[in-house]
């Protein structure tokens, strides 16, 4: 299972959010945490259809099988993971 999130440096959400999603993936095992920055990674963005961000992707087995928008909590993410791994 992947969890993948896509933000921009200027964004105030996404600079809150950032730590968040960092400790989760610190102390979760058995799950790939990617972060990219939706403007430097225009392909993959376009891939995933971010049109705003923060935005973050629950993949398992190479589907997407969840997409949120805005900034998730620990509890969220924590909760969210257990969902789908």
């Amino acid at each position: 299972m992947e969890v993948i999130k896509f933000s921009l440096p200027a964004c105030p959400p996404c600079r809150v959010y950032g730590p968040i999603f960092d400790e989760v993936a610190k102390t979760t095992e058995g799950v790939e945490f990617k972060s990219y920055d939706a403007r430097e990674e225009r392909e993959l963005s376009a891939k995933f259809n971010v049109r705003r961000v923060p935005v973050t992707f629950f993949v398992k087995d190479g589907t997407v099988v969840e997409r949120l928008m805005g900034v998730l909590t620990e509890t969220q993410l924590k909760r969210l993971i257990k969902k789908y791994k």
